[in-house]
């Protein structure tokens, strides 16, 4: 399955400045996102306001997420305060093909730092420093800490921590089914776990063996690998290119 085309022609960038996240996660957070617009600016006011420099080397006060990752104004901050080349809201907000990798390439310089302060928190359930040896669970998680904050993520893996429950996307979505909802009120604020199951059901159904890394399809067979942990170290291969054959051409399945 294909993306949009407005979403497609994107993916060259993606692949120039985010070479060791799966190209067709970061489309799918740009859908999510901005539905693939190039500078778009949020609607809505963020707390998270910063003083940033533009082209005519002014400052100018920004309250609102930008671009085709949708990344705050404190984002783009972090990022001029440990980079030389400075990030301006002129290229946050611009339109051209240019300011689109320069957007890209902020928003997954975020993920990457969120998979790391992952591996920093737990480096058992985290073993991954990059994105390119993370597994599907690390993934997950860094995308609950782009919707929400790591400072958000991390009170929750604190809580599973203390009861006892695996570190993985599945107990957040059994523990925490109504995170963002505000009560008080009654309405929802934000929803991370219907945020983060729509980016990785989109990713899944367009990403093929050369997009995702080898570790997502080892994660994916765990179960088929459960019960052998006496078999030998070629069936144990042969069982993971049979159940990875049968899942990527259900064809096979009629015929077994």
């Amino acid at each position: 399955m294909t993306w949009p085309a407005h979403i497609e022609r994107l993916k060259p960038l993606v692949y120039d400045v985010c070479k060791d996240i799966p190209a067709d996660l970061i489309l799918a957070v740009i859908r999510r996102e901005s539905n693939g617009v190039i500078g778009r600016v949020a609607n809505s006011r963020t707390k998270l306001c910063r003083q940033l420099p533009t082209r005519q080397n002014t400052k100018k006060r920004v309250c609102h997420a930008m671009g085709l990752m949708q990344c705050v104004p404190v984002v783009v901050d972090d990022w001029n305060k440990s980079h030389a080349q400075k990030v301006t809201v002129d290229d946050m907000t611009g339109k051209s093909s240019a300011d689109g990798r320069i957007q890209i390439k902020i928003g997954c310089e975020l993920f990457r730092t969120y998979l790391k302060n992952l591996n920093h928190y737990d480096s058992r359930q985290f073993p991954a420093r990059s994105p390119a040896n993370a597994d599907s669970n690390q993934l997950q998680m860094s995308l609950f800490a782009y919707r929400m904050g790591y400072g958000a993520l991390q009170k929750k893996l604190d809580i599973l921590k203390r009861e006892g429950k695996p570190l993985t996307y599945e107990s957040m979505l059994r523990r925490f089914p109504r995170w963002g909802y505000d009560a008080d009120n009654d309405r929802w604020v934000n929803r991370p776990v219907k945020y983060v199951t729509a980016i990785w059901t989109a990713y899944r159904n367009r990403s093929d063996s050369d997009n995702a890394p080898v570790q997502t399809v080892v994660a994916a067979n765990r179960s088929v690998l459960a019960g052998f942990d006496a078999m030998p170290i070629v069936l144990i291969g042969a069982a993971i290119v049979a159940s990875y054959a049968l899942k990527k051409f259900p064809l096979l399945r009629g015929a077994a």
